[in-house]
């Protein structure tokens, strides 16, 4: 049968009593005989009982094979696709398709930060937020006559608008008829180039035939400038004369002002020595005041001391005498009674 497994065989080939050795029931020199070498399947699972390790299918080419998986699509779905998920068939990842109605390879990747291009362990770049992301301290190179070439397809054509690439020796950024190059949100440069030229181009038309080029301008410049310079010159030369002359006079002013301070000086050193000596008398004859003011004090307190005890006996004299004369007239007034 052609249908019976390997056990099946061995079963059959005791029973007959022959060989259950299945190098003896299938010599290795017939096994272009005895096999098939494409096997067909409607869906293969692996389910492997190991709960570490790696897991999956591995395919091993040895000599001028070349280990493949061959996926044969069709017109209608594509190609293929290989799908990739961290669970049930609900919790797909990323999936690498083979599209047939955008006639493309795609690379779709579903998580947050979508697909991600690195070396070793180092993210370069990302796909993410439908923006091509270059990583920080990473750097996008094009090697020899490699090119950016930036455009829109909105009705399926290719327009460029900016395009960086290398031509032979020279370099090259060029941008389309109908780009404008600015700065922000502000004017575009074009537009100020073509402000700046109408202003030279009024410039230049108002000047005569032979000078209304700058290359013209510049050599009737050269021209003159041998005047110019001489002229120069002379101005410099007499300005010269005229700070030598300044410097003289100021050397004189400032030798006879030197004069003038150094007397002055000494006039008031005299001055102030004299007024040292002034103000050391006034200290001696205020001190001579002060002993005599402050004797006339002590000898005026003791003599209000000494009248301010006369006076106090003589008030307690008068009390006692009031108090006396009070006496009698206040016994007299009874005896009259």
């Amino acid at each position: 049968s052609v249908t019976a497994g390997l056990t099946e065989i061995q079963d059959v080939a005791a029973s007959k009593g022959l060989s259950e050795d299945l190098s003896v029931l299938f010599p290795a020199t017939n096994s272009t005989i005895d096999f098939q070498t494409d096997t067909t399947f409607d869906q293969v699972q692996i389910n492997p009982t190991s709960t570490i390790g790696g897991a999956g299918l591995i395919i091993t080419a040895e000599n001028n094979l070349q280990a493949q998986i061959f996926l044969h699509g069709n017109t209608t779905r594509g190609g293929g696709s290989l799908v990739f998920s961290e669970g049930g068939s609900s919790e797909v990842t990323g999936v690498v398709y083979a599209s047939a109605n955008k006639e493309q390879l795609q690379m779709i990747g579903y998580d947050q930060k979508g697909l991600g291009f690195r070396h070793d362990q180092t993210v370069i770049c990302e796909m993410r937020n439908d923006n091509l992301i270059i990583m920080p301290n990473m750097g996008m190179t094009f090697e020899d006559t490699g090119l950016i070439n930036l455009y829109q397809n909105s009705d399926g054509s290719l327009a460029n608008f900016l395009k960086l690439h290398k031509a032979g020796s020279q370099k090259y950024l060029e941008l389309g008829s109908d780009v404008h190059l600015r700065y922000g949100s502000g004017v575009d440069i074009s537009s100020q180039i073509a402000t700046e030229r109408s202003r030279i181009d009024a410039i230049l038309n108002l000047s005569q035939s032979d000078l209304d080029t700058l290359r013209e301008i510049q050599d009737e410049f050269q021209a003159q400038d041998s005047s110019i310079t001489a002229t120069v010159v002379a101005l410099q030369n007499t300005h010269a004369s005229e700070i030598s002359a300044e410097q003289t006079a100021r050397i004189a002013g400032d030798d006879d002002l030197s004069t003038t301070i150094v007397t002055n000086k000494g006039l008031f050193d005299t001055e102030k020595t004299a007024t040292a000596t002034d103000r050391a008398l006034i200290r001696t004859q205020y001190a001579a005041a002060d002993s005599a003011i402050s004797a006339t004090i002590t000898t005026n307190k003791g003599l209000f001391d000494t009248e301010k005890t006369a006076t106090a006996t003589d008030r307690q004299l008068i009390r006692t005498q009031f108090a006396t004369a009070d006496a009698l007239r206040y016994t007299k007034t009874e005896s009259d009674a």
